[in-house]
């Protein structure tokens, strides 16, 4: 019992954190080339 909720816990966590990182480096790139299409 107590072994599932910390498996479910790390996988949740494990999941958030990877799109926590790939909203942020999306974030970045479109930062990035939109100062670059600016005049």
């Amino acid at each position: 019992m107590w072994a599932f909720l910390y498996l479910n816990y790390f996988k949740v966590l494990g999941s958030a954190r990877i799109a926590w990182v790939l909203t942020l480096n999306i974030h970045d790139d479109f930062l990035s080339n939109f100062s670059f299409t600016l005049p």
